[in-house]
């Protein structure tokens, strides 16, 4: 079909689908049709948060989904339309609004990819405009904004502060990527993740803010997944706090190595020192005394841990 259609014919036809997919898909969206059709065809949706809800709430929200929908069908219905058989009972306008169906699970995942970018963006700017070089500001503002500046690159790892330091003379992250020799992905990933160290070192006041910025979004920002992300960590410092953030840490391997030690270390700080009064009690001094230690080299290594990651920061 689409082969012996003139561009202005093809061109008809896309409006004339367009049109009503749009109607339809945005109808479906609202009822929920959509996704139950998607998962009838082995392509079920996992919902991010809230978004069944605001989907049936907001008609803007149907508009930017079902537009996503549109493009992707749009490429599914004219590179397979000639397979379509009208003898099998199926209108052509159906054969579209099947072409939406298998478009929805790709079409729903990049528009709530662009939703979490878009909010995090947000509580970003909220929480850290200090970060932006091209901010106007005052000689006093310029020295306060300078010294926050510089407890991000001391939080930030060796492999982030080349590109933090770029980034703040003004590259872009496509032009920062070359001049480091990385993809925009690399850079894009390792901002994502300092990113996220700062939002929480400045929730939990390690990072002070220049004077008048805020350190939290205002009312109106705090809602959907950036209201669940950030309660999660402001709660107060506790052992759960400490396994939440080992979780967190930027690598799998990392994150369970970090719980594993966490662990660990809570097992033999409680354990040493009921040994040690058991073995005082059987009569076992030496004994008592190594096990009574083991809380101070812990503590020390601790220490010295600190104190070396500390010298390869700087």
């Amino acid at each position: 079909m689409k082969d012996r259609l003139t561009p202005a014919e093809h061109s008809l036809v896309r409006e004339y689908f367009w049109t009503l997919g749009f109607k339809t898909i945005k109808k479906q969206l609202r009822t929920g049709e959509l996704a139950q059709a998607s998962a009838s065809i082995g392509r079920p949706i996992e919902w991010k948060f809230d978004d069944q809800r605001l989907l049936r709430e907001s008609e803007e929200l149907r508009d930017e989904l079902a537009a996503e929908v549109l493009l992707k069908a749009d490429k599914i219905f004219f590179g397979n339309v000639n397979n379509w058989n009208p003898e099998k009972g199926a209108a052509l306008p159906t054969y579209f609004i099947g072409a939406c169906k298998q478009a929805f699970k790709g079409a729903y995942r990049a528009w709530a990819a662009a939703r979490d970018r878009q909010w995090f963006t947000t509580y970003e700017t909220a929480a850290a405009p200090w970060l932006d070089p091209n901010y106007a500001r005052s000689f006093t503002d310029q020295v306060e904004i300078s010294e926050t500046v510089a407890q991000v690159f001391d939080l930030a790892l060796p492999s982030q502060k080349p590109v933090l330091g770029l980034l703040y003379q003004g590259y872009s992250q496509v032009d920062a990527a070359k001049a480091l020799g990385l993809t925009p992905k690399t850079v894009e990933r390792r901002m994502h993740q300092l990113r996220k160290k700062v939002l929480l070192a400045v929730g939990a006041g390690k990072i002070t803010p220049p004077a008048g910025f805020t350190s939290v979004p205002s009312p109106d920002q705090f809602s959907g997944p950036v209201m669940v992300w950030s309660m999660k960590y402001r709660r107060d410092p506790s052992w759960l706090g400490v396994i939440d953030r080992a979780l967190d840490d930027q690598d799998r391997t990392a994150r369970l190595q970090t719980l594993i030690i966490t662990i660990a270390c809570c097992v033999l700080l409680i354990a040493a020192p009921l040994a040690a009064v058991l073995a005082l009690l059987g009569g076992n001094i030496v004994l008592s005394v190594s096990l009574g230690s083991i809380p101070l080299v812990v503590w020390a290594g601790n220490k010295a841990r600190k104190l070396f990651r500390k010298g390869l920061n700087s």
